[in-house]
């Protein structure tokens, strides 16, 4: 074998060893581990509100992510002593949930987990497309007293100021709902889809957070996310700054497209407000 043929079989080991490790080494451990993503959010003097709100989403459960997940993700939250928690849509994953035979052992598992979030202000809770299709989602929602805000204004009193959590459905003409919010008040928007975020970009917004994208779920250098699906949203991926508001897209927790994850960890967001 001469020199030229011994490097390019040196050089194709390689390439070999790097596509399996990123595409099936490194993936692995994403059910084992949760980041919790904290951003300190200051909502200038006339909103000061001193508060903790933890978002998380898309755990899409019955489909590689289950109850033991879900328990993991609870105590996740729990150490976190919120004031506020909202889970931003996709909690079952409708194809699973389909071929599974225990729905109501699993679900009455998954109300038993979600009741243990006991945050002092409360729960609250945006439905995703999966959960918009599932009848038994938002009953499990309910019973885990998690109040769903579809396109609606709900108001916080904490420590006399007045912070608003407006939830968006996509189908929905978000403008009429958010000429209701007061400027004066903080008012944090909860939408489940980012495509929502380039309309509703304005003044009385304060931060945006989002979901339903994974984060990519697979995210490469340079090239983005391999579904070519999740590329087509704009703000799929991470923080942005949008005239002046702060959104927010989160990676989530589960996963949908594939039983892997690279580069986009299972994911909850921990807003401090001040």
């Amino acid at each position: 074998m001469n020199k030229k043929m011994l490097v390019s079989l040196i050089s194709l080991v390689i390439i070999v060893l790097l596509i399996f490790l990123i595409f099936f080494t490194f993936p692995t451990n994403y059910k084992n581990k949760i980041k919790v993503a904290s951003y300190e959010h200051n909502a200038f003097n006339t909103k000061i509100i001193n508060a903790k709100v933890i978002v998380f989403s898309d755990t899409h459960l019955y489909y590689d992510y289950n109850i033991p997940q879900l328990k993991m993700v609870v105590d996740k939250i729990n150490e976190q002593s919120p004031d506020i928690v909202i889970f931003n849509g996709d909690l079952i994953n409708n194809k699973a949930y389909a071929l599974n035979k225990e729905h109501s052992k699993i679900n009455k598992q998954i109300i038993t987990e979600l009741k243990r979030i006991n945050p002092l202000y409360g729960k609250f809770a945006i439905l995703g497309e999966q959960d918009e299709t599932n009848k038994d989602t938002p009953n499990i929602l309910n019973e885990a007293d998690f109040e769903i805000l579809n396109n609606t204004i709900r108001p916080i009193n904490i420590n006399n100021k007045h912070f608003n959590i407006i939830g968006l459905k996509d189908n929905k003409d978000p403008l009429k709902i958010l000429s209701k919010a007061n400027d004066k008040d903080f008012n944090m928007v909860i939408a489940h889809n980012p495509n929502i975020i380039d309309k509703i970009t304005n003044n009385k917004i304060d931060l945006i957070v989002c979901g339903h994208t994974l984060g990519g779920q697979y995210y490469l250098p340079l090239i983005g996310s391999i579904f070519k699906d999740i590329k087509t949203y704009k703000y799929y991926r991470g923080t942005n700054n949008i005239n002046g508001i702060k959104t927010y897209t989160s990676n989530g927790l589960g996963i949908y497209q594939s039983n892997m994850r690279f580069n986009t960890p299972s994911t909850i967001e921990t807003f401090i407000l001040y």
